[in-house]
């Protein structure tokens, strides 16, 4: 079954509110958030509001060095987050720089903090529209799958005027390593390939904090696509069955819409059911 259909027939009432995901109609629309959101937004269902910038820390409150703090800004005409996470200021990570550079530089430069990687969960132009500006800025290698690499910076990858033909950072774009693993600032990332959405989606799991950046995989109450170039719906299910195996506890980031986490997603959104 397509999931535009689940969508429109899995979602219960009691949970209506917290499946329509806080974007634009035509963001909606374009990234498959599925028609059956769209429809409870045109019935009068108000959208859950996300903050254009919010900060979070996890962890341990007895010593700032053990906490992971995580900063969101929402950003461009597709509302995506792209997110700022550390434990040490000098080696911070970059997750999914997609638009308005200008804040997050801002934000580097008042805080002090260095950039150590930036980290893309998939390429579509939405998570990767900045990249190039920050990284003239703020340079760091930059993470992403080879799956998607082959095509991030082209000109296909583009939906004029919001997003133009990404440019191609003068920073190196490494492969994930092997190992699936990014040692950077005292945080141990895993890296999990998810396809589905995009052949190369990946997300970064920071398991002592207990974090997770799914970008298009898992949204709150939906998922990511799969009807554009790339996307596979059997990778996609294989994926969500996949993330469904983490502990209930873990927190998950997106890369649109509100903060939840699997355990959440595990009892309300209707594209994990029976995974």
């Amino acid at each position: 079954m397509q999931e535009r259909n689940i969508a429109r027939t899995a979602i219960r009432p009691r949970t209506l509110k917290k499946t329509v995901c806080a974007l634009p109609s035509f963001a909606r629309d374009r990234f498959g958030l599925g028609s059956g959101n769209r429809k409870l937004y045109e019935l009068g269902m108000s959208e859950p509001k996300v903050p254009a910038v919010r900060e979070d820390q996890h962890g341990d409150s007895t010593g700032s060095s053990d906490r992971l703090h995580v900063r969101t800004f929402v950003t461009g005409e597709f509302a995506t987050n792209c997110f700022i996470f550390w434990k040490v200021p000098d080696a911070v990570c970059v997750v999914d720089p997609g638009a308005e550079p200008e804040s997050m530089l801002t934000f580097l430069k008042k805080r002090n903090i260095t950039v150590a990687a930036y980290l893309l969960t998939h390429g579509h132009m939405d998570h990767i529209g900045a990249l190039a500006s920050m990284a003239s800025v703020a340079p760091a290698p930059c993470f992403i799958h080879e799956e998607d690499s082959t095509w991030t910076f082209t000109s296909p990858n583009s939906w004029e005027p919001f997003y133009p033909e990404p440019v191609r950072p003068t920073v190196p774009v490494l492969p994930i390593p092997p190992g699936n693993k990014i040692s950077k600032g005292g945080m141990q990332i895993t890296v999990l390939h998810t396809p589905g959405h995009t052949g190369g989606s990946v997300c970064y799991v920071v398991a002592d904090s207990m974090i997770c950046f799914s970008g298009d995989t898992l949204f709150a109450g939906s998922v990511g696509r799969t009807d554009l170039p790339g996307g596979d719906p059997v990778r996609m299910r294989q994926s969500l069955a996949s993330l469904c195996k983490l502990e209930n506890n873990l927190r998950v980031y997106p890369g649109h819409g509100p903060v939840t986490s699997i355990g959440r997603e595990k009892i309300e959104n209707p594209y994990l059911a029976g995974l």
